[in-house]
């Protein structure tokens, strides 16, 4: 996925029209750079516990809408939240307020410890 399909989805989120955010796309590739940046530590410890390959370097100040999103899939939804949140930030407290909440319960769900399943060894003969 690029970083514009990102910015789209962030935009439909804020109902706002691609046509007519020429100021939020200005926005939007130093808003992504932040993101990868403080999620990138998260990423590498994801790809290690899953088995992927190494995380595509990326510029740490200022992301091409046009380039591959650098993380892993599993960032997405929290970096479309990320982004809507930032580019309200100076116009829509609420939902400003509500599209960060969606972002930090996005990287939680993927830093919290996923349970397994497991057999249970029956050490006392009970089962």
């Amino acid at each position: 996925m690029t970083c514009r399909e990102i910015f789209g989805a962030a935009l439909r989120l804020l109902c706002e029209a691609e046509n007519s955010a020429a100021d939020y796309e200005d926005r939007a590739g130093y808003l992504l750079a932040t993101f990868c940046t403080e999620a990138a530590p998260i990423d590498n410890r994801y790809r290690i516990a899953n088995g992927e390959g190494e995380q595509l370097p990326f510029a740490k100040v200022f992301l091409e809408l046009d380039n591959e999103f650098p993380l892993s899939d599993i960032f997405l939804p929290a970096a479309e939240y990320y982004l809507a949140a930032m580019l309200a930030i100076d116009e829509n407290d609420e939902l400003c307020d509500r599209y960060f909440a969606k972002y930090t319960d996005a990287l939680a769900s993927i830093v919290q410890p996923r349970a397994e399943k497991k057999s249970i060894k029956d050490c006392y003969s009970l089962l």
